[in-house]
């Protein structure tokens, strides 16, 4: 069985779409035909767990606000950060990718409870029965996906795209179900088998037969009954690409290899069966991001996380999207955590929760080179102008709304007709976006 391994397994071997002969939208042919546009835009969504401290990394310490002995404002490429020499990584990726990068500081979550953070941050709202922005754009990619969007490990909140999003489960539960293997529970139930395969094609085929018939009728039963089957026939297409891309959880290490998520996840779009993802970071050696006491581990954490992301953008190269263009002029990664850490720290040496963090855009459709947004000397969100990047007086103060928009108008889907009343960061968007 051919399956993705972290240093390209896949693409070394030729096993591509077009190897596949999947017909998914185009013919494959290699690098930058034409401007991606925003409805084949697909996102990669990196999630930082439990809140991380935008002051290592993000936004220079001013007045209250402390990050680490011996760092400094930097400027790498017109991207400016916060510089050390115990994070060596940060540095590298911004001296290889600072000009795909745009950071955007002083997004404000207006809670300090971690599930409520994560809900304001993913749909803009804080109240429950909202989709999330990488389940809008899933459901705006059409029914024809098998891993509209595919979650490897993370947080989601859906309501009407529920459908969209496909968890593979800590255990390797979505790659059990799709080779048909009896759960655990079942197997000690006192050897209990499950049925046979003949026996599951022809029970298959009758229900198929039965939806098929329904939906050629008429009304709301016509509707649910092609709805229904057009589902049956994804899990039968997605089964039949099983052998495609390994969707196994891998063990040992004392943390998740996000470069090994992410290269699922883009083999994944390169087949046509994905238009967005999320893998999530849990920090250096899965010790979290939620650092109430010994607050100098953010360090570690960054450092890993920027390896991991040169990595997956290193991995990008020589991808090939369904459209034919390079998988790199359609592909955002997202990298985010849903509240940032207190401007000081507390008694115990570590920093508490606080509602502004910071978000990370890099790649298709993203102006790059540059840092928006900006924090006080306290640590509160200054107001930014939205269409020219200046920070100061006339501009707007920013908001998980804002940040959303900015996302549904890389993806080609209209911030209002969700709801949503707040407008995009244009600054951070690219002409064609």
């Amino acid at each position: 069985m051919a399956v993705w391994t972290r240093r390209g397994v896949l693409r070394a071997g030729g096993l591509g779409a077009g190897a596949l002969g999947l017909g998914l939208g185009g013919a494959l042919l290699p690098g930058r035909a034409r401007a991606a546009a925003p409805a084949d835009r697909k996102l990669l969504f990196v999630f930082c767990h439990r809140g991380w401290d935008p002051a290592f990394v993000f936004t220079p310490p001013a007045g209250a606000v402390r990050a680490d002995t011996g760092s400094a404002a930097a400027s790498v490429a017109g991207v400016d950060f916060v510089d050390n020499r115990n994070r060596p990584k940060v540095r590298r990726f911004f001296e290889r990718w600072g000009g795909e990068s745009c950071i955007i500081n002083g997004i404000e979550v207006p809670s300090i409870v971690h599930e409520r953070c994560q809900r304001l941050l993913l749909t803009g709202f804080g109240d429950a029965g909202r989709d999330d922005w990488p389940s809008i754009l899933a459901a705006a990619g059409g029914d024809s996906l098998g891993l509209p969007y595919l979650v490897m490990a993370g947080v989601s909140f859906t309501r009407e795209h529920t459908d969209k999003v496909v968890r593979v489960g800590d255990d390797g539960q979505l790659p059990r179900l799709l080779q048909g293997a009896v759960t655990s529970e079942m197997r000690g139930l006192g050897g209990l088998r499950g049925p046979s395969e003949a026996a599951q094609a022809a029970e298959q085929a009758y229900i198929q037969g039965r939806l098929g018939r329904a939906a050629a009728g008429a009304g709301d039963q016509a509707a649910w009954a092609a709805a229904q089957l057009e589902a049956l026939q994804r899990v039968d297409r997605l089964s039949a690409l099983r052998g495609s891309v390994d969707l196994s959880v891998p063990g040992g290490g004392c943390e998740r290899d996000l470069t090994d998520d992410a290269a699922t996840v883009m083999t994944a779009m390169e087949l046509g069966l994905s238009r967005c993802a999320m893998i999530q970071s849990d920090g250096w050696c899965s010790n979290g991001w939620d650092t109430h006491t010994g607050n100098d581990r953010q360090a570690l954490h960054y450092d890993g996380l920027f390896g991991y992301l040169d990595e997956i953008m290193t991995d990008r190269a020589g991808r090939v999207s369904p459209t034919g263009r390079a998988l790199a002029d359609e592909l955002t990664i997202v990298v985010l955590s849903e509240m940032g850490r207190s401007p000081s720290p507390n008694s115990a040496g570590g920093k508490d929760h606080w509602p502004y963090t910071t978000a990370l855009l890099i790649g298709a459709g993203v102006r790059g080179g540059q840092t928006l947004g900006a924090v006080d000397g306290e640590g509160k969100g200054v107001a930014l102008d939205l269409d020219s990047g200046a920070t100061g007086a006339g501009g707007e103060l920013i908001g998980a709304g804002h940040f959303g928009a900015t996302l549904l108008t890389l993806g080609g889907v209209s911030p209002g007709d969700v709801g949503l009343s707040q407008p995009p960061i244009r600054a951070a968007l690219a002409e064609e976006a």
